[in-house]
Protein backbone atom coordinates (compact mmCIF):
# COMPACT_ATOMS: atom_id res chain seq x y z
CA UNK A 1 0.00 0.00 0.00
CA UNK A 2 1.27 3.48 -0.88
CA UNK A 3 1.89 5.77 2.09
CA UNK A 4 -0.67 8.52 2.69
CA UNK A 5 0.71 11.98 1.90
CA UNK A 6 -1.42 14.99 2.89
CA UNK A 7 -2.48 17.19 0.01
CA UNK A 8 -0.96 20.20 1.79
CA UNK A 9 2.43 18.51 1.80
CA UNK A 10 2.10 17.67 -1.88
CA UNK A 11 1.25 21.28 -2.60
CA UNK A 12 4.29 22.55 -0.73
CA UNK A 13 6.58 20.07 -2.45
CA UNK A 14 5.30 21.13 -5.85
CA UNK A 15 5.74 24.79 -4.96
CA UNK A 16 9.28 24.42 -3.60
CA UNK A 17 11.07 24.77 -6.98
CA UNK A 18 8.96 27.82 -7.78
CA UNK A 19 9.80 29.39 -4.42
CA UNK A 20 13.49 28.80 -5.06
CA UNK A 21 13.39 30.25 -8.55
CA UNK A 22 11.41 33.24 -7.31
CA UNK A 23 14.39 34.17 -5.17
CA UNK A 24 16.80 34.09 -8.10
CA UNK A 25 17.46 37.66 -9.27
CA UNK A 26 19.33 39.06 -12.26
CA UNK A 27 20.83 42.55 -12.21
CA UNK A 28 22.00 44.33 -15.34
CA UNK A 29 25.21 46.23 -14.58
CA UNK A 30 26.58 49.09 -16.66
CA UNK A 31 30.25 50.04 -16.72
CA UNK A 32 32.76 51.97 -18.81
CA UNK A 33 35.40 50.04 -20.72
CA UNK A 34 38.48 51.49 -19.04
CA UNK A 35 40.73 48.62 -20.08
CA UNK A 36 43.44 47.51 -17.61
CA UNK A 37 42.32 49.97 -14.93
CA UNK A 38 41.64 48.99 -11.32
CA UNK A 39 38.05 49.94 -12.12
CA UNK A 40 37.54 47.45 -14.93
CA UNK A 41 39.59 44.66 -13.37
CA UNK A 42 37.53 44.96 -10.19
CA UNK A 43 34.26 45.23 -12.13
CA UNK A 44 34.94 42.13 -14.21
CA UNK A 45 35.38 40.09 -11.03
CA UNK A 46 31.99 41.04 -9.60
CA UNK A 47 29.58 38.64 -11.41
CA UNK A 48 31.48 35.51 -10.36
CA UNK A 49 32.04 36.74 -6.81
CA UNK A 50 28.41 37.67 -6.24
CA UNK A 51 27.11 34.48 -7.87
CA UNK A 52 29.32 32.40 -5.57
CA UNK A 53 28.63 34.46 -2.44
CA UNK A 54 24.86 34.20 -2.95
CA UNK A 55 24.87 30.51 -3.98
CA UNK A 56 23.54 31.44 -7.40
CA UNK A 57 20.63 33.54 -6.13
CA UNK A 58 21.90 36.83 -7.59
CA UNK A 59 23.29 36.95 -11.10
CA UNK A 60 24.94 40.10 -12.45
CA UNK A 61 25.24 40.66 -16.20
CA UNK A 62 27.78 43.23 -17.42
CA UNK A 63 27.07 45.77 -20.19
CA UNK A 64 29.41 48.50 -21.40
CA UNK A 65 27.53 49.65 -24.50
CA UNK A 66 23.85 49.31 -23.55
CA UNK A 67 24.02 52.85 -22.16
CA UNK A 68 27.26 54.69 -22.96
CA UNK A 69 29.37 56.54 -20.40
CA UNK A 70 27.58 59.14 -18.33
CA UNK A 71 24.19 57.96 -19.69
CA UNK A 72 24.49 55.01 -17.32
CA UNK A 73 23.85 57.37 -14.41
CA UNK A 74 20.42 58.27 -15.76
CA UNK A 75 19.77 54.61 -16.55
CA UNK A 76 20.39 53.49 -12.97
CA UNK A 77 18.32 56.39 -11.61
CA UNK A 78 15.39 55.32 -13.76
CA UNK A 79 15.86 51.61 -13.14
CA UNK A 80 16.83 50.79 -16.72
CA UNK A 81 20.05 49.42 -15.25
CA UNK A 82 20.05 47.82 -11.82
CA UNK A 83 23.64 48.62 -10.91
CA UNK A 84 26.56 50.59 -12.35
CA UNK A 85 30.18 51.30 -11.72
CA UNK A 86 29.54 55.04 -11.57
CA UNK A 87 32.63 57.19 -12.26
CA UNK A 88 32.25 60.05 -9.79
CA UNK A 89 34.61 62.20 -11.88
CA UNK A 90 32.04 62.36 -14.70
CA UNK A 91 29.63 64.02 -12.27
CA UNK A 92 31.89 66.41 -10.36
CA UNK A 93 30.69 69.39 -12.39
CA UNK A 94 27.08 68.92 -11.23
CA UNK A 95 27.81 67.23 -7.89
CA UNK A 96 30.77 69.05 -6.28
CA UNK A 97 31.22 66.58 -3.41
CA UNK A 98 32.42 64.07 -6.01
CA UNK A 99 35.19 66.52 -6.94
CA UNK A 100 36.73 67.05 -3.50
CA UNK A 101 39.61 64.71 -4.36
CA UNK A 102 40.29 66.62 -7.58
CA UNK A 103 41.12 69.89 -5.84
CA UNK A 104 44.77 70.85 -6.38
CA UNK A 105 47.15 69.42 -3.82
CA UNK A 106 44.46 68.26 -1.39
CA UNK A 107 44.39 64.44 -1.67
CA UNK A 108 47.32 62.76 -3.44
CA UNK A 109 47.32 59.03 -2.63
CA UNK A 110 44.88 56.14 -2.14
CA UNK A 111 45.84 56.04 1.54
CA UNK A 112 44.90 59.70 1.92
CA UNK A 113 41.68 59.24 0.00
CA UNK A 114 40.67 56.21 2.09
CA UNK A 115 41.37 58.20 5.26
CA UNK A 116 39.15 61.10 4.18
CA UNK A 117 36.55 58.73 2.76
CA UNK A 118 36.11 56.76 5.95
CA UNK A 119 36.24 59.86 8.16
CA UNK A 120 33.38 61.73 6.50
CA UNK A 121 33.35 61.72 2.70
CA UNK A 122 31.66 58.34 2.28
CA UNK A 123 28.47 59.57 3.98
CA UNK A 124 28.36 62.68 1.77
CA UNK A 125 28.88 60.68 -1.42
CA UNK A 126 26.26 58.15 -0.39
CA UNK A 127 23.75 60.92 0.37
CA UNK A 128 24.25 62.48 -3.07
CA UNK A 129 23.83 59.16 -4.88
CA UNK A 130 20.66 58.46 -2.91
CA UNK A 131 19.00 61.87 -3.18
CA UNK A 132 20.08 62.91 -6.66
CA UNK A 133 20.43 59.61 -8.50
CA UNK A 134 18.05 57.24 -6.66
CA UNK A 135 20.90 54.82 -5.96
CA UNK A 136 22.46 53.09 -2.97
CA UNK A 137 26.26 52.93 -2.73
CA UNK A 138 27.59 49.40 -2.25
CA UNK A 139 31.33 50.17 -2.46
CA UNK A 140 33.79 52.94 -3.20
CA UNK A 141 36.78 52.71 -5.51
CA UNK A 142 39.62 54.73 -6.96
CA UNK A 143 41.07 54.70 -10.46
CA UNK A 144 44.74 53.80 -10.54
CA UNK A 145 47.40 56.49 -10.61
CA UNK A 146 46.58 59.43 -12.86
CA UNK A 147 49.06 60.21 -15.64
CA UNK A 148 49.28 62.41 -18.70
CA UNK A 149 50.37 60.82 -21.96
CA UNK A 150 51.54 63.17 -24.70
CA UNK A 151 53.40 63.57 -27.95
CA UNK A 152 55.62 66.26 -26.38
CA UNK A 153 57.35 66.23 -22.99
CA UNK A 154 55.63 68.16 -20.20
CA UNK A 155 58.40 68.81 -17.70
CA UNK A 156 57.58 72.34 -16.61
CA UNK A 157 54.45 74.39 -16.03
CA UNK A 158 55.38 76.44 -19.09
CA UNK A 159 55.08 73.29 -21.24
CA UNK A 160 51.30 73.25 -20.69
CA UNK A 161 50.85 76.55 -22.50
CA UNK A 162 48.85 76.07 -25.68
CA UNK A 163 48.44 72.30 -25.29
CA UNK A 164 45.08 70.74 -26.10
CA UNK A 165 44.54 68.44 -23.14
CA UNK A 166 41.82 65.86 -22.66
CA UNK A 167 41.07 66.00 -18.92
CA UNK A 168 38.82 63.50 -17.17
CA UNK A 169 37.23 65.75 -14.57
CA UNK A 170 35.96 69.29 -14.18
CA UNK A 171 38.48 70.55 -11.62
CA UNK A 172 41.47 69.24 -13.59
CA UNK A 173 40.30 71.23 -16.59
CA UNK A 174 40.20 74.33 -14.44
CA UNK A 175 43.75 74.01 -13.11
CA UNK A 176 45.38 73.40 -16.50
CA UNK A 177 43.40 76.32 -17.94
CA UNK A 178 45.15 78.56 -15.41
CA UNK A 179 48.51 77.80 -17.06
CA UNK A 180 47.42 78.18 -20.68
CA UNK A 181 46.30 74.68 -21.63
CA UNK A 182 43.07 74.13 -23.54
CA UNK A 183 40.83 71.43 -21.99
CA UNK A 184 39.27 69.39 -24.78
CA UNK A 185 36.35 67.01 -24.39
CA UNK A 186 36.91 63.59 -25.99
CA UNK A 187 35.09 60.32 -25.12
CA UNK A 188 37.45 57.74 -23.66
CA UNK A 189 36.86 55.35 -26.55
CA UNK A 190 38.02 57.99 -29.05
CA UNK A 191 41.13 59.24 -27.25
CA UNK A 192 43.74 57.25 -29.17
CA UNK A 193 42.38 58.36 -32.56
CA UNK A 194 42.09 61.93 -31.26
CA UNK A 195 45.79 61.93 -30.41
CA UNK A 196 46.74 60.36 -33.74
CA UNK A 197 44.84 63.08 -35.60
CA UNK A 198 46.14 65.95 -33.47
CA UNK A 199 42.75 66.75 -31.97
CA UNK A 200 44.55 66.64 -28.62
CA UNK A 201 48.21 66.89 -27.66
CA UNK A 202 47.87 65.22 -24.28
CA UNK A 203 45.44 62.95 -22.48
CA UNK A 204 44.93 62.49 -18.76
CA UNK A 205 43.57 59.19 -17.51
CA UNK A 206 44.57 56.30 -15.28
CA UNK A 207 47.89 54.56 -15.89
CA UNK A 208 46.11 51.25 -16.41
CA UNK A 209 43.85 52.70 -19.07
CA UNK A 210 46.75 54.29 -20.95
CA UNK A 211 48.23 50.81 -21.23
CA UNK A 212 44.96 49.09 -22.02
CA UNK A 213 44.18 51.49 -24.87
CA UNK A 214 47.70 51.17 -26.28
CA UNK A 215 48.84 54.77 -25.95
CA UNK A 216 52.45 53.62 -26.07
CA UNK A 217 51.91 53.19 -29.82
CA UNK A 218 50.93 56.83 -30.43
CA UNK A 219 52.52 58.80 -27.56
CA UNK A 220 56.14 59.07 -26.45
CA UNK A 221 55.77 60.45 -22.93
CA UNK A 222 53.98 59.40 -19.77
CA UNK A 223 53.98 62.01 -17.02
CA UNK A 224 52.92 62.38 -13.40
CA UNK A 225 51.73 65.81 -12.24
CA UNK A 226 49.40 65.00 -9.31
CA UNK A 227 46.48 66.66 -11.11
CA UNK A 228 43.25 65.30 -9.64
CA UNK A 229 45.05 62.37 -8.05
CA UNK A 230 41.89 60.96 -6.47
CA UNK A 231 39.67 60.06 -9.41
CA UNK A 232 37.04 57.77 -7.95
CA UNK A 233 34.03 55.64 -8.65
CA UNK A 234 31.14 54.16 -6.69
CA UNK A 235 29.34 50.88 -7.25
CA UNK A 236 25.71 51.91 -6.92
CA UNK A 237 22.42 50.01 -7.22
CA UNK A 238 19.00 51.40 -8.05
CA UNK A 239 17.05 51.88 -4.82
CA UNK A 240 14.08 49.83 -6.05
CA UNK A 241 16.31 46.97 -7.21
CA UNK A 242 17.96 46.96 -3.80
CA UNK A 243 14.64 47.09 -1.93
CA UNK A 244 13.41 44.07 -3.90
CA UNK A 245 16.18 41.82 -2.57
CA UNK A 246 15.37 39.56 0.37
CA UNK A 247 17.00 40.80 3.58
CA UNK A 248 19.39 37.87 3.85
CA UNK A 249 20.64 38.56 0.31
CA UNK A 250 21.15 42.23 1.14
CA UNK A 251 23.46 41.24 3.99
CA UNK A 252 25.47 38.89 1.79
CA UNK A 253 25.78 41.36 -1.08
CA UNK A 254 26.73 44.26 1.21
CA UNK A 255 29.41 42.14 2.89
CA UNK A 256 30.88 40.97 -0.43
CA UNK A 257 31.06 44.50 -1.84
CA UNK A 258 32.80 45.69 1.36
CA UNK A 259 35.45 43.03 0.73
CA UNK A 260 35.72 44.07 -2.92
CA UNK A 261 36.40 47.66 -1.82
CA UNK A 262 39.05 46.61 0.68
CA UNK A 263 40.85 44.39 -1.82
CA UNK A 264 40.83 47.11 -4.47
CA UNK A 265 42.61 49.59 -2.21
CA UNK A 266 45.10 46.90 -1.09
CA UNK A 267 46.14 46.14 -4.70
CA UNK A 268 46.15 49.76 -5.91
CA UNK A 269 49.87 50.62 -5.68
CA UNK A 270 51.07 47.28 -7.05
CA UNK A 271 48.75 47.50 -10.04
CA UNK A 272 49.69 51.12 -10.83
CA UNK A 273 53.40 50.31 -10.76
CA UNK A 274 52.94 47.24 -12.97
CA UNK A 275 51.02 49.22 -15.59
CA UNK A 276 53.56 52.06 -15.53
CA UNK A 277 56.49 49.68 -15.94
CA UNK A 278 54.86 47.92 -18.89
CA UNK A 279 54.67 51.22 -20.76
CA UNK A 280 58.23 52.15 -19.92
CA UNK A 281 59.22 48.73 -21.28
CA UNK A 282 57.33 49.61 -24.48
CA UNK A 283 59.63 52.62 -24.91
CA UNK A 284 57.70 55.48 -23.32
CA UNK A 285 59.69 58.12 -21.46
CA UNK A 286 58.52 58.46 -17.85
CA UNK A 287 58.57 61.98 -16.43
CA UNK A 288 57.78 62.84 -12.82
CA UNK A 289 57.22 66.57 -12.41
CA UNK A 290 59.55 68.03 -9.83
CA UNK A 291 58.21 69.25 -6.50
CA UNK A 292 59.12 72.78 -7.57
CA UNK A 293 57.09 72.59 -10.78
CA UNK A 294 54.10 70.98 -9.03
CA UNK A 295 54.26 73.79 -6.47
CA UNK A 296 54.17 76.32 -9.31
CA UNK A 297 51.17 74.61 -10.88
CA UNK A 298 49.33 74.51 -7.56
CA UNK A 299 50.44 77.98 -6.50
CA UNK A 300 47.92 80.23 -4.79
CA UNK A 301 47.71 82.26 -7.99
CA UNK A 302 46.53 79.21 -9.96
CA UNK A 303 44.62 77.30 -7.27
CA UNK A 304 42.55 80.09 -5.74
CA UNK A 305 40.19 80.30 -8.70
CA UNK A 306 39.67 76.52 -8.67
CA UNK A 307 38.92 76.39 -4.94
CA UNK A 308 36.71 79.49 -5.01
CA UNK A 309 34.64 78.14 -7.87
CA UNK A 310 34.27 74.79 -6.07
CA UNK A 311 33.29 76.58 -2.85
CA UNK A 312 30.55 78.39 -4.77
CA UNK A 313 29.18 75.19 -6.28
CA UNK A 314 29.38 73.43 -2.90
CA UNK A 315 27.42 76.25 -1.26
CA UNK A 316 24.74 76.01 -3.95
CA UNK A 317 24.47 72.30 -3.16
CA UNK A 318 24.09 73.02 0.56
CA UNK A 319 27.64 72.29 1.75
CA UNK A 320 30.22 74.39 3.61
CA UNK A 321 33.09 73.92 1.14
CA UNK A 322 35.82 75.68 3.13
CA UNK A 323 34.94 73.63 6.23
CA UNK A 324 35.17 70.37 4.26
CA UNK A 325 38.55 71.32 2.80
CA UNK A 326 39.84 72.36 6.22
CA UNK A 327 38.60 69.09 7.69
CA UNK A 328 40.48 67.10 5.02
CA UNK A 329 43.65 69.16 5.51
CA UNK A 330 43.55 68.68 9.27
CA UNK A 331 42.96 64.96 8.89
CA UNK A 332 45.91 64.64 6.47
CA UNK A 333 48.21 67.07 8.29
CA UNK A 334 48.40 69.54 5.41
Amino acid sequence: MKPFIPLVALGLAAAAPNLASAQEVTWRMGHINAIDSTYLITTMSIPERILEATDGRLKIELYDTLYPGAAQVGAVREGKLDIIGGPNNYLSGETPIFGLGHLPGLIDTPTEYAKVLHAFLDELIETEWAEKYNAKVLAHGMFDRQVIVSTKPIETVADFDGLKVRINHYEGGQIVSQVGAKPTSVPLSETVVAMQRGVVDAIMTSVGTTHGLGFYEVADYIQEWKIGSSVTWSYVVNEDSWAALPDDLKEIVAREFAEIEEEMFASYDRHSMEMLQKQIDEGMTHIVASDEEVAKLFSEENSTAVFDEWFGRAAAAGYDGPALVDRAKTLLGK
